[in-house]
């Protein structure tokens, strides 16, 4: 160990050495010696280098390899690491420091190439003249400044924190030995400016007087008038303590003002819990009273004001401590969030305080911090906070609310209430489809019975009627036998994939009954009124309009776990509602489609850009956050109802909480529905899901022999195939349509009867064509 030591000691101090001798030849290095030297040999001349022929020619062979600024660096890197060397005792990594040694100095050589030709030797020249042709002069002359400094920062640790270690070291101890005087504490910079004597003496006035001079300037001078105030109290008067203090707690404003939206008073008309319709038509049905819904508990925000003013200065101090100047401008409290408006200062990047969300989550000791960055319409950030106790939206309190006008909404939803405490209500016609995601035990399925109750508090069954599927037998079962149904609630996936296929053909009986009434929606159809339709949907004298709707309901259809449908059948489940989505707003049928697994095989490319109203809750991963909602923050929601709601049409994400509605509730209003009417069920539904209406026997049958009927008289007209099949005015025009689809007939031509386009015989010569190919197949 000690001959280790000793070869340790000799080589560093020879490193030295060598390093002050080749930096003194470089330094004290003159051209004129070498030319006199090499040329005037017979007179006898006195080289000017301080170490003679021997440091003339390093310094010659030094500068003319690498140019003098770089010969200058290796001869400091070589002193610096001698000293490392002798100090330290073991240089780590020793092939990387020398490689990031050599590093800097050949960059060097290069870069002062770039400034003067020969300045960097000829190593430099020839770098010089390779980095030009291939990068050019600008390019040569960045990638040099990276080298040197890569080179730099490979040696630093050892090399120059080794070395300025210990001459730091030296310098100190020899400042020490000086007699220094500590000038007058008359101020607290000196205590700033030396804090190493500081600790070593610590004498007592200092902190008192850093402690005592900056207050009584700093803070206003109202605290002083409660010290005195509450010495008066002890010896004079009881009563006048309590006010005074009192004055000075509502004069001294802590922080920014904390706004808590007060809940409005009851509407006069909620006790009857009637909604009047909107079209001001009269139904001997009776909507179910509000006070069949339970009243919300009201929870007292403003004790949580101290809370709330230490949760905004806990933020404004964690993100001074990450660096980022900001202030809490206002503070406005909702039902499950406080919303905490940021102002930053000049300068910072928005971009910071999205990537200190779990920092500033962690500070205030919440679950979470989801960030607003920026707020639409302001130059602030904003924060939410979750609270310590959360208050529950109820549908009682939404519906006592002025928020749900009959004349402004067709089919209101009441959703919840949004960060502020508003009360959050959607129109679903304007929707016009849903679709909701969220985890297990988020709150899904509560929103589904939320939207369902707000449909039946506030309609009538003449007016919307629903079509429920539940795959899980037991969320949406409550709802059988009301009024509002078309059929019994689907729990059979194989039905409910063809109640889709029937949705989507209504959707086009529908809209060839727009045509023929010539208005562009439901709403303008029901406007006309029987006398109006009757008018512009007799295309004959004769014909039957028993069958047709004089009033056109909207229908909702609710899929509770659309990826059981998906299983069953996802091609023909994309294709309807596909379709649906794009086409069914105008003659007013709506999916509200909800899943617990938000996966790209679920929730396809084309069921969502389709569907642009989405609603997410609480789910497990950023992935399924960007899979329903395009980016992430719904796996930063805290459950239970916390959800986010992407309205249609923007792009700025709604933060809410969703509306509650208990069992009880539910089967109280049930069973009053109950009790009003029964259901209407649909037959034709019935038939398309036994299979008899979409590719059944039936359906062939008729279409074969009402092509025969109009080729057999030569009259495209609806009323013969009325009379003639004994069918209905839907049915009968829907057979016209597929006729003029396959060429049998011509185009609608008002009240007149389509033209024939093919004889009997044309048409049975194409059957049995058909026939004979499908039995080559």
């Amino acid at each position: 160990m000690e001959d280790k030591k000793t070869v340790r000691i000799t080589i560093s101090i020879c490193l030295v050495v060598f390093s002050v001798v080749f930096f003194l030849s470089l330094f004290t290095y003159r051209d004129t010696d070498l030319y006199i030297e090499n040329y005037v040999a017979d007179q006898p001349q006195t080289v000017h280098n301080c170490f003679g022929k021997a440091g003339l020619y390093l310094a010659y062979y030094a500068r003319t390899l690498i140019g003098p600024p770089a010969a200058y660096l290796m001869a400091i890197l070589l002193g610096l690491w001698g000293a490392a060397w002798l100090y330290l005792g073991a240089i780590p990594f020793l092939p990387l420091k020398v490689l990031g040694g050599l590093l800097s100095v050949v960059s060097v050589a290069s870069l002062v190439s770039c400034l003067s030709a020969n300045a960097g030797g000829a190593i430099g020249l020839v770098l010089h003249e390779l980095g030009t042709e291939y990068v050019g002069t600008p390019g040569l002359f960045f990638g040099a400044v990276g080298l040197t400094a890569l080179g730099l920062l490979l040696v630093s640790r050892t090399l120059f924190m080794g070395g300025v270690r210990w001459t730091g070291k030296g310098t100190m101890a020899v400042v020490r030995q000086l007699p220094l005087k500590r000038p007058e504490p008359s101020s607290p910079i000196p205590v700033a400016a030396e804090p190493a004597e500081a600790e070593e003496e610590a004498p007592a006035p200092e902190p008192e007087m850093v402690k005592i001079t900056p207050k009584p300037p700093d803070k206003p001078e109202e605290k002083l008038p409660p010290l005195e105030t509450v010495e008066v109290e002890a010896e004079a008067t009881p009563e006048e303590p309590p006010a005074e203090p009192e004055k000075t707690e509502k004069e001294e404003p802590v922080g920014p003002p904390i706004r808590v939206r007060p809940p409005k008073p009851p509407r006069p008309s909620a006790p009857a819990g009637a909604i009047a319709r909107a079209d001001g038509a009269t139904s001997q049905y009776q909507l179910p009273p509000i006070d069949m819904l339970e009243r919300p508990i009201l929870f007292d925000g403003s004790k949580q004001e101290d809370e709330i003013r230490a949760k905004a200065a806990i933020l404004e101090k964690a993100l001074t401590e990450f660096g980022i100047g900001a202030r809490v401008v206002e503070i406005e409290r909702g039902p499950v969030i406080t919303f905490y408006e940021l102002e930053l200062a000049p300068g910072v990047k928005v971009g910071r305080i999205i990537g200190l969300s779990d920092d500033l989550a962690m500070a205030v000791k919440a679950p979470s911090v989801r960030v607003v960055a920026p707020i639409p319409g302001k130059s602030t950030v904003g924060l939410e906070v979750p609270n310590n106790y959360r208050d529950t939206v109820r549908l009682r309190d939404l519906m006592e609310s002025q928020a749900v006008d009959p004349k402004r909404y067709v089919l209101p939803i009441l959703l919840g209430k949004d960060a502020a405490g508003a009360p959050l209500v959607s129109d679903l016609a304007q929707m016009p489809h849903l679709l909701i995601a969220g985890a297990t035990g988020s709150g899904k399925s509560v929103c589904i019975n939320s939207i369902i109750m707000s449909i039946l508090m506030s309609q009538y069954p003449e007016d919307v009627k629903l079509l429920i599927v539940d795959p899980k037998m037991v969320e949406l079962s409550t709802f059988k036998d009301i009024p509002h149904l078309l059929s019994p609630v689907v729990t059979d996936m194989k039905k409910a994939a063809a109640v889709l296929d029937w949705a989507v053909n209504k959707m086009d009986e529908r809209y060839s009954l727009l045509a023929r009434a010539g208005v562009r929606n439901i709403s303008g159809y029901n406007k006309l009124g029987e006398e109006g339709i009757r008018k512009r949907l007799m295309p004959e004298e004769d014909a039957d309009l028993a069958d047709v709707p004089f009033r056109m309901p909207h229908v909702v259809i609710v899929v509770d776990e659309l990826a059981d449908l998906m299983m069953v059948a996802s091609k023909e489940v994309e294709g309807a509602v596909t379709r649906l989505s794009q086409k069914s707003r105008a003659v007013g049928i709506h999916l509200i489609l909800a899943t617990q697994r938000p996966s790209v095989d679920v929730i396809t490319g084309l069921i969502k850009a389709n569907l642009p109203a989405r609603v997410s809750f609480h789910v497990s991963s950023k992935v399924d956050s960007r899979t329903i909602l395009d980016r992430n923050g719904a796996e930063k929601l805290l459950g239970s109802g916390d959800m986010l709601l992407l309205p249609p049409g923007t792009s700025k994400l709604v933060r809410a909480q969703g509306t509650y509605v208990s069992d009880d509730e539910i089967r109280n209003v049930v069973e009053f529905l109950k009790k009003q009417a029964e259901p209407e069920y649909s037959k034709e539904l019935f038939q398309w899901g036994s299979g008899e209406g979409k590719d059944g026997q039936v359906e062939d049958d008729l279409y074969n022999e009402a092509v025969r009927i109009i080729l057999e008289s030569q009259r495209g007209s609806l009323s013969l195939l009325q009379r003639r099949l004994e069918i209905g005015y839907s049915r009968a025009a829907r057979l016209i349509d597929l006729m003029a689809e396959n060429g049998v007939v011509g185009e609608y031509k008002g009240s007149q009867s389509r033209e024939v386009l093919i004889t009997l015989e044309e048409w049975e010569k194409r059957q049995a064509k058909a026939a004979a190919e499908a039995a080559k197949d």
